[in-house]
């Protein structure tokens, strides 16, 4: 039975050439209970920041704009 070769970690392009607005409206997220956009991101870009579980986003993001479009 032939070995097979760890796999590698993926690495996700830009989907397009953009500008993320890393700023997150944090007064709007103060009111947000079911936080949508986390579970939204492809890339598990997204988190909250404890202790105020602040929303941010991080240098994986690829900019498809999912979480802006689930943000209500």
């Amino acid at each position: 039975m032939a070995e097979t070769e760890p796999k590698s970690k993926k690495t996700y392009k830009p989907l397009r050439e953009v500008e993320v607005e890393y700023e997150i409206d944090h007064e709007k997220c103060e009111n947000c209970q079911d936080r949508p956009c986390l579970p939204s991101c492809p890339v598990d870009a997204l988190h909250e920041v404890p202790p105020y579980k602040q929303v941010e986003i991080d240098e994986k993001c690829v900019g498809c704009v999912l979480c802006r479009e689930a943000c209500p």
